[in-house]
């Protein structure tokens, strides 16, 4: 009976053994078909990689063309602003001896230094292209003679840059357009700096 068994059992793999030797094509067939489900599958997942990226790269274009157009209003509104304090107000303008006097009246001394009780309080500094004022320390006294200050060179906007300086906690550094001059504001650990200066001409008359 053993014998009988494993007769049968291996006339069975003979003949198993033998398809596959004499119909190899078959097989090769199955192969070629499964790889070829794989490739399809492969170049599926491809194609939808780059669609994706074809649609994040149009995103990113667009995303980038309205930056580039809020950039291009951005800049067109800057040169509309700084076209508007290309001349100077004549009438505004005050001369360097004046300037001087007026500030030696407020309290200053001759060469740009103002102290109350002792204590300095800020520093003026004027040459031919601007002036330079250097607040170290506030009081309701030297508040009212900073206003006055600024509003001898800045007549429409002392009240505006005014209430940007009083505070130094406030203050940032920044660069502003003012009546037809440019203001640029510096904040350091120990005073604030407000440099003045005249655009398209002179700050003095």
């Amino acid at each position: 009976m053993w014998k009988k068994n494993n007769i049968f059992l291996i006339v069975g793999l003979l003949l198993l053994s033998g398809s596959i030797i004499n119909n190899p094509i078959s097989v090769a067939a199955k192969y070629n078909t499964i790889q070829k489900q794989e490739d399809r599958k492969k170049n599926q997942n491809k194609d939808k990689d780059r669609n994706q990226n074809r649609n994040k790269d149009n995103n990113g274009n667009r995303d980038k063309g309205k930056t580039k157009d809020k950039n291009q209003e951005k800049n067109k509104n800057e040169s509309k602003n700084e076209g508007q304090y290309e001349k100077i107000d004549k009438k505004s303008q005050i001369s360097v001896k004046e300037f001087h006097k007026k500030i030696i009246k407020l309290g200053f001394s001759d060469d740009g230094f103002y102290f109350e009780k002792g204590k300095l309080m800020g520093v003026i500094s004027i040459d031919r292209d601007g002036m330079r004022f250097v607040i170290h320390n506030n009081s309701s006294k030297f508040n009212k003679v900073i206003k006055k200050c600024f509003q001898m060179v800045l007549p429409k906007s002392a009240t505006k840059l005014y209430k940007m300086v009083v505070d130094p906690s406030k203050m940032q550094d920044k660069t502003l357009f003012m009546d037809s001059r440019e203001v640029i504001l510096i904040k350091y650990p120990e005073n604030i700096e407000i440099d003045i200066y005249g655009i398209g001409g002179s700050l003095w008359r």
